[in-house]
């Protein structure tokens, strides 16, 4: 089970995310689970040009750090991203990549992976931004299992809970991976994002022809997201 973070802090290592992330990794290693974490600050990561060079092609047009990196996440079988908390929003430098990431969603390359989130904040919370990388996550196929804050504003006891609370999701993040476990209401949300993107491609289809025929091959093979193996674990919902 390979997992790879994302750390999203300028202050890289030194970072009271990273001390975060470091609880999470903690956790996903006791249950068995190989972990690589990345610094997405110390990368070359160009914006976004809305080319669609992506879409019709399969190709970026930038030559930089990032198709590395993109294609750590593709392999992996789990995801977290961290960043702390800017204004109510991620870093600059993460959301450079998450923006990269547009052939993803639209594909739903994320399909059958597992993931989490990791947020500090000065403020009062970091869920903002919990909440905004989790719905980016799902909205690329993902399982969400959860994810986890620490508001600095609470002092030393704040973040020494949030710590125990990201060790235990680790744990809990290499459980669902290990047992493939199915969150239907997520699944459903699922089907229904790839449903639309699907019907979006179609509809483009001339604009876009290396993403038609990726989703021309998904029909061609299991007609849209594949079912969860028989006796899979199935619960509620992981995501929060």
């Amino acid at each position: 089970m390979k997992v790879i973070g994302v750390l999203g802090s300028p202050r890289g290592k030194a970072s009271q995310t990273a001390r975060l992330a470091r609880a999470l990794d903690a956790g996903l290693c006791e249950a068995g689970a190989e972990t690589e974490w990345i610094d997405v600050c110390s990368l070359r990561v160009e914006y976004c040009r809305a080319c669609d060079a992506c879409h019709s092609g399969g190709r970026c047009v930038h030559h930089d750090d990032f198709e590395p990196l993109r294609e750590k996440l593709l392999l992996a079988d789990g995801i977290v991203l961290s960043s702390p908390d800017y204004f109510g929003s991620v870093t600059a430098q993460i959301k450079a990549a998450i923006d990269r990431l547009s052939a993803v969603i639209h594909c739903q390359l994320f399909r059958h992976k597992y993931a989490c989130t990791v947020a500090t904040a000065g403020g009062p919370s970091g869920s903002e931004v919990t909440a905004y990388l989790g719905e980016v996550l799902l909205n690329m196929g993902a399982y969400v299992v959860g994810g986890v804050a620490a508001s600095m504003s609470g002092g030393p006891a704040a973040m020494e809970e949030a710590e125990r609370t990201a060790r235990a999701l680790g744990r809990e993040m290499a459980s669902a991976m290990a047992t493939r476990r199915v969150y239907p209401d997520q699944q459903e949300r699922h089907r229904r994002t790839a449903d639309y993107f699907r019907a979006l491609v179609e509809r483009y289809r001339n604009r876009w022809p290396h993403e038609a025929a990726f989703w021309a091959t998904v029909v061609a093979a299991a007609s849209g997201p594949a079912r969860p193996a028989a006796g899979a674990e199935s619960v509620r919902s992981g995501k929060g």
